[in-house]
């Protein structure tokens, strides 16, 4: 379906993170050094942050629990995301101007902004492209300057914001943590309620990894020649 294919892309964009529950048609925790920032190579290796997300993915006719896995480095993450019981949902590859992302059982893909990964059309014009380095990067700052974020909570240990995607009907809910000790605002928790006031997407953090050694070779994404690019 094309609504519930749309929510877990925007799940694994956040990478993920644009969600809402509007109907259309498709035309076809331990944490590392902090001394370290990701984004840093060492030979064939980068340094990533790796989160690891429980989600809980809801649309009108069903509902799904899907484990989300991002590797932050700064100006590139690896995100892929899987249901329970073993099957597939997707992976994909954001880098600060464009998004790629593939889905084996469908054979489907999209390569494009996150800002147009919907049918809706609300997400257009949103921050969801260029806030996703912001959101992942530990920086309070950084995120402290995202376009149309508010902050509702704020304290040495715990963040919490809401932030408005385009002409999307809700804003997404944020909750940062600091699993590295003070100073480092990490995402914890995220939610999107559509207009029924239910939650579409719910996610929350299991565990966190900082500074962790990763391959560069895993960021590259092979999309088979028979895939069909999804479109709307």
């Amino acid at each position: 379906m094309a609504l519930r294919r749309a929510v877990i892309m925007l799940s694994l964009a956040l990478a993920g993170l644009a969600l809402f529950g509007c109907p259309g048609s498709r035309k076809s925790t331990s944490a590392g050094s902090v001394s370290e920032r990701p984004g840093v190579v060492r030979g064939d290796k980068v340094l990533v942050d790796a989160y690891l997300f429980d989600m809980k993915v809801r649309d009108r006719k069903s509902r799904r629990t899907v484990r989300m896995d991002i590797y932050f480095a700064d100006t590139i993450a690896l995100i892929t995301g899987r249901a329970y019981l073993g099957k597939g949902v997707g992976r994909g590859v954001w880098r600060p101007d464009s998004a790629l992302f593939y889905f084996p059982t469908e054979n489907e893909y999209y390569a494009g902004r996150l800002d147009r990964i919907s049918d809706a059309g609300c997400l257009e014009d949103g921050p969801l492209q260029s806030s996703l380095s912001a959101l992942f990067s530990g920086d309070i700052e950084r995120v402290r300057l995202i376009e149309g974020l508010t902050v509702t909570q704020e304290s040495d240990r715990r963040f919490e914001a809401e932030l408005i995607l385009g002409n999307c009907p809700g804003p997404l809910k944020l909750t940062f943590d600091t699993p590295g000790g003070a100073g480092r605002f990490y995402l914890k928790k995220f939610e999107y309620r559509g207009k029924d006031g239910k939650s579409v997407i719910k996610a929350k953090r299991r565990t966190i990894r900082l500074a962790r050694e990763f391959d560069l070779r895993r960021f590259n994404l092979d999309i088979p020649g028979d895939a069909l690019r999804l479109d709307w």
